[in-house]
Formats: C-alpha cells, sequence, structure tokens
C-alpha cells in the first residue's frame, strides 16, 4: 500500500476486498490466525483514505475461501467451499 501511496494511487475510489476463514471446523478456539489478521488489517487500512462504502467483506467461514481479481472484466469473485459469488 505504501507503494502505491508513494505512485500517487487515489485510495479514495479504491475497492478492497477482504475475505477469509477464521474458524477450524473442529477445534474454533485453537485456530484464531484470521482473527488476529484481520485485525492487523483493519487497523492498517486505517492510515489511508479509503472510503469505508468500498471495503468488502467476507470473513469468518470455516472452509477455504478463494479470492479471484480479474482485471480484464473488472471485476472480484470470491469462493468459499464452491460457491462462487461476484462482488
Amino acid at each position: 500500500m505504501k507503494e502505491l501511496e508513494n505512485k500517487g494511487f487515489n485510495f479514495s475510489s479504491a475497492k478492497i476486498a477482504i475475505a477469509g476463514g477464521s474458524k477450524y471446523k473442529n477445534s474454533p478456539e485453537a485456530l484464531n490466525i484470521g482473527e488476529i489478521n484481520f485485525k492487523v488489517l483493519q487497523s492498517f487500512l486505517i492510515k489511508y483514505p479509503i472510503n469505508p462504502k468500498n471495503v468488502i467483506l467476507r470473513v469468518g467461514f470455516n472452509c477455504q475461501s478463494f479470492l479471484e481479481v480479474n482485471l480484464k472484466e473488472k471485476i472480484l469473485k470470491i469462493n468459499l467451499n464452491g460457491e462462487e459469488e461476484v462482488l
């Protein structure tokens, strides 16, 4: 993000997608790394003039998540347990 800022990137119009699982199927208390990473990311994003309406959250799942950025079609896709959603 610092590199983008140095190159004059306009954060106010940027769309940011955050996707991730934070619960392990058998032992949710043993794997909270997703929640910790999410808190770190939130504190990091505060440093930049990002419009909160442009932040898309899909967190807290007990399955793998995949986020695909398709620059050609200008879309973001998230895949959770085989179910795809275009953001």
